[in-house]
């Protein structure tokens, strides 16, 4: 008979498997046909939590019952050690992803609790709507190219003023570092000129993305302050990128971004194309994204640590557990989602500024922060 103890993984290979023991280097489970298989613990990836049907269920529970007597009629049974799960956390999908975003905003993209709570329409400041208002005027056509012919005087104050209406989406190394722009008078109309390029050209994206990534800086800026800028002035084309959460959406849809810690034009390409992959594919599950903003929120309360989504109690669909989330608040301090190599890696860049081609040499850093050990061979199972 199961339980709510009763863990059950989908195999690759073998079919389902129920859970019933582990170990440092390996997890125990019993398939209906193959009995007890140790698996190494880096295989621990490709096994995809399921419910069985009943009859699968019962097949599983008589043999793991066989399993049971045989070690112990052998001499080989032993207290078994407890199950602390560590490691086996739900596969994500895409369709999970869809089916917690529908329990958390029962109306998709046009529930009150994410056009109010989420997004902020009709809200008159410190939400991502006003944000987004605020940046079309600060830095409209008009305006930019009035302070290029000025020598980019009031580029600085601008970008400045813009961030401070999305305190708390930026890392507080990188605000910093607009700080420190501004003492640099000289490179303010280079930074007027690229920004410039990048909202209103019309020339390649890559390399306009490039050439303002090359102002933060001298080309030290992370993802979040090269993206921040046009992802909230123009949502229809562009997209703010969360680096941890953007490569785990990359990992579900099975998209290779090329990512690396230093921001560059072709891996921001990649980004927006996996955007609007992901806007066509919710459209396609029947719901009305209105912008890449929108997209964006949906990866972000469908993977970050804790969905943050009004109080509302919710069912996680991968694990069926009650979670209390909490509103995504606009004034939230995301420092603590920034990992300590990230810091090391922010502080190494700030003592290279001045030899900025060497940084190449630190990137594969930031590869740190979310290391699995996955390997994918069949020399990784170890039968009993």
């Amino acid at each position: 008979m199961t339980t709510s103890g009763d863990f059950f993984y989908q195999h690759p290979k073998w079919g389902i498997g129920l859970l019933i023991g582990e170990d440092e280097s390996s997890v125990h489970l019993v398939f209906s046909d193959l009995g007890m298989k140790r698996l190494a613990r880096s295989f621990i990836p490709r096994l995809v939590p399921v419910t069985p049907d009943v009859a699968e269920r019962e097949s599983i529970f008589v043999r793991r019952d066989e399993v049971v007597a045989e070690q112990t009629s052998a001499g080989r049974s032993r207290a078994p050690k407890k199950i602390t799960h560590q490691g086996l956390r739900p596969v994500a999908t895409f369709e999970g992803q869809v089916q917690f975003f529908e329990k958390c905003f029962p109306g998709g993209f046009d529930d009150p609790l994410f056009t109010e709570g989420e997004r902020g329409i009709g809200k008159a400041k410190r939400s991502k709507e006003a944000a987004v208002a605020l940046s079309q005027e600060l830095f409209a056509e008009p305006v930019l190219a009035e302070i290029i012919a000025n020598g980019g005087k009031g580029a600085y104050e601008r970008a400045q003023e813009f961030l401070g209406a999305v305190r708390g989406q930026l890392h507080s190394q990188e605000t910093r570092k607009v700080a420190e722009m501004a003492e640099d008078l000289p490179h303010e109309v280079l930074f007027a000129k690229a920004m410039y390029a990048l909202f209103h050209g019309d020339g390649r994206m890559d390399h306009r993305f490039d050439s303002f990534v090359r102002t933060l800086i001298c080309g030290g800026g992370r993802w979040g302050l090269a993206t921040i800028f046009p992802g909230f002035f123009d949502p229809e084309h562009h997209t703010f990128v969360r680096p941890i959460y953007f490569r785990k959406q990359a990992e579900i849809l099975g998209i290779d971004l090329g990512y690396k810690t230093r921001p560059s034009g072709a891996a921001y390409v990649r980004i927006q194309g996996m955007m609007n992959q992901l806007f066509e594919r919710l459209k396609a599950q029947g719901h009305n994204p209105r912008d890449l903003m929108d997209v964006h929120s949906f990866t972000w309360v469908t993977l970050a640590r804790a969905a943050k989504v009004g109080g509302k109690k919710v069912d996680d669909p991968e694990t069926g557990v009650a979670i209390t989330a909490e509103t995504d608040d606009f004034d939230h301090d995301f420092d603590n989602d920034i990992s300590d190599i990230d810091k090391h890696l922010d502080t190494k860049r700030s003592k290279v500024l001045d030899e900025i081609d060497e940084i190449d040499e630190i990137d594969d850093l930031d590869d740190l922060e979310d290391v699995e050990d996955v390997d994918t061979d069949d020399d990784d199972l170890v039968e009993a």
